[in-house]
């Protein structure tokens, strides 16, 4: 949750960040929204290769803690959604 929302003050021109986590049996579903562009979101498939330093880091540590990652929008607004397995 940290990454994704840090990633919207340091790398998008978002005026919010929202966040909201849904906590069930075995899961945590946490979902981030901001008011700008989902075409300024790697696509998931790439977020593991990113190399460190090219805006990287926070993005592979989510997909490396994620099951499942969905990113949802459109020019003005982008939406995060990771389910993360907890034990």
């Amino acid at each position: 949750m940290t990454e994704l929302a840090a990633n919207v003050i340091d790398h998008t021109d978002s005026e919010w960040v929202q966040v909201a986590i849904d906590v069930g049996d075995g899961v945590v579903i946490v979902e981030v929204t901001q008011n700008s562009s989902v075409l300024s979101v790697p696509p998931v498939e790439c977020w593991g290769l990113l190399e460190e330093g090219d805006r990287g880091r926070g993005l592979r540590i989510v997909r490396a803690l994620s099951r499942h990652i969905e990113i949802s929008g459109n020019d003005v607004r982008t939406s995060i959604t990771c389910e993360i397995a907890v034990n």
